[in-house]
């Protein structure tokens, strides 16, 4: 008798609870929050390292966000605001919003999916009066 034993891919996963409970950032409003790291997740891939090649392999992605303000590194789970005009005038605390929930999706190669619900808070700093 002969068995055999295939590998099936699990998807990956988040630590922590991350899936369940959005992670919540906070940062200061305004210039001191222009194109700077918020913090960076990982997910593991229990297939890493098993046959079909790329398996275990993770990028990471953001779903539901503004794409003017959030990025993260496709490699990394990174997450960052972003540079250039404009953006320190959408983090301003006195502005419409002063919240952000989206999502950070971490896909393998086979396309399955882990997802960490996240919610970044703006600080209010006091401005001087104009």
């Amino acid at each position: 008798m002969r068995v055999f034993i295939e590998n099936v891919n699990e998807r990956p996963v988040f630590g922590g609870g991350a899936e369940t409970t959005p992670t919540v950032y906070s940062i200061l409003e305004g210039d001191d929050s222009v194109g700077i790291h918020i913090a960076t997740l990982t997910a593991t891939d229990v297939d890493a390292g098993f046959a079909p090649a790329g398996f275990g392999s993770v990028a990471y992605t953001l779903r539901n966000h503004d794409p003017a303000l959030f990025a993260v590194d496709a490699a990394t789970g990174a997450l960052h605001t972003k540079s250039g005009a404009g953006i320190a005038a959408m983090l301003d605390y006195e502005a419409a919003t002063n919240e952000f929930a989206f999502d950070l999706v971490a896909t393998d190669a086979a396309g399955l999916e882990a997802v960490a619900p996240i919610l970044v808070r703006l600080i209010d700093v006091n401005e001087d009066p104009i």
